[in-house]
């Protein structure tokens, strides 16, 4: 996970590692030089009832897999 974090600054782009579960991780992640976590450890996923519904507020009939 280092390395990808040292490519994407020598790219000089922005960082964002997802999926952070506990504290040991995001603290890995920031001594690397992550510029962005997200996951369980900060705030569970919210859905947007408007994604999941059509304009009458049914639901969407979407395939799980693309």
């Amino acid at each position: 996970m280092s390395s990808i974090v040292g490519l994407g600054q020598s790219l000089d782009v922005m960082i964002t590692a997802e999926g952070v579960e506990n504290e040991t991780q995001a603290a890995m992640l920031k001594e690397w030089g992550c510029d962005q976590v997200q996951g369980y450890y900060y705030r569970k996923p919210e859905t947007d009832a408007s994604e999941d519904t059509e304009a009458d507020g049914k639901p969407l009939n979407r395939p799980l897999v693309a």
